[in-house]
């Protein structure tokens, strides 16, 4: 949509110098007019004065050889009126081209890179969403194989409970901003790694969301199905919901981990190590911060964003960790 109206304002701004252009030819113009009007009307009081002729003593009597200066001078005004106007007429040309010259030239560059920018977006979001497509098809398969083997579960509840191995409290620090802190604890037997490719996930204490500029920035969400209870040694139990967020970025992937802890409404943001620099790489890490969340105990499913621009706003909406930046500050 930013792009469309850059489009809509540089061709409003030709029309605007088209306008300006088509003035300035029709001041000349009027200009050259006036000039030759001048012009005849010194010919027309040059020959009105020589038909009454001058009181005496003003002027000797009317030769031959005097009547044939007048009508020399006479044409020789009009020469040069015709020359003045002639070049002027011709400087207006030039300048009215040379202006309309640059201004195609200037729009011709603002199209072409316009052009080239949305080009690389959309390369991009297709590479990421190609990616995510990929992921998802391989964790619906990895789910359909572990379904065949996993043990019975519980009917009648949504809510997973999920607590870290039980360790001194010694050989653990408790991180209360943190509930997931013990992911990343050598001691409590959890890994802050995710298994295959490694990717580590950490805290991004500056966000309080996911934020995004526009809705076409939204490559592929996916959500847990369930809660997931988080407990650790000195807080009480708390129900959570997990999110990864792919996002594209000035023309680049980049991939997120959101927790939204119920009780309290926060949000906690993770980030890898490193985003993603092709959609090989993008492929990877989603598979790995699914995993993050897996090892957590949410079940994770992919969000169906829509074909339209209405469906994706309305599937973008039901993502609480999700927010619309509302200026250059990052949230």
């Amino acid at each position: 949509r930013y792009k469309e109206e850059e489009l809509k304002a540089a061709a409003e701004s030709a029309e605007a110098g088209r306008a300006a252009i088509e003035r300035m030819i029709r001041e000349k113009v009027a200009a050259e007019t006036a000039a030759t009007e001048k012009a005849k009307a010194a010919e027309r009081a040059l020959a009105e004065s020589m038909a009454a002729g001058k009181p005496a003593g003003e002027m000797a009597p009317a030769s031959p050889e005097g009547a044939d200066e007048t009508a020399e001078e006479a044409a020789r005004a009009k020469a040069e009126a015709e020359r003045l106007a002639a070049e002027e007429a011709a400087r207006a040309k030039a300048e009215a081209e040379r202006l309309a010259a640059e201004k195609a030239a200037k729009e011709k560059a603002e199209a072409e890179r316009i052009a080239a920018e949305r080009a690389e977006a959309q390369r991009a979001f297709a590479a990421a969403a190609s990616a995510a497509k990929a992921v998802e098809d391989r964790r619906a398969t990895e789910k359909k194989e572990a379904g065949k083997s996993a043990p019975p579960v519980l009917r009648g509840t949504n809510t997973a409970a999920v607590e870290a191995p039980r360790a001194p409290v010694s050989a653990v620090a408790l991180n209360h901003d943190d509930p997931f802190a013990f992911l990343e604890q050598s001691g409590s037997g959890w890994s802050g790694h995710a298994s295959g490719n490694g990717t580590a996930f950490l805290l991004d204490r500056s966000r309080k969301w996911v934020g995004y500029s526009s809705p076409e920035e939204v490559i592929a969400l996916q959500e847990s199905i369930n809660l997931a209870r988080a407990a650790l040694e000195g807080n009480a139990n708390q129900n959570c919901k997990g999110y990864v967020c792919t996002l594209n970025e000035k023309g680049h992937p980049h991939v997120y981990v959101a927790i939204l802890l119920n009780d309290s409404g926060k949000v906690l943001v993770y980030t890898p190590e490193r985003q993603p620099g092709s959609p090989e790489e993008c492929d990877a890490v989603i598979a790995d911060a699914v995993h993050f969340l897996e090892l957590i105990g949410f079940m994770m499913d992919a969000v169906k964003m829509g074909a339209d621009k209405e469906s994706r706003m309305a599937a973008i909406g039901k993502i609480p960790v999700l927010h619309k930046k509302q200026g250059p500050a990052r949230p």
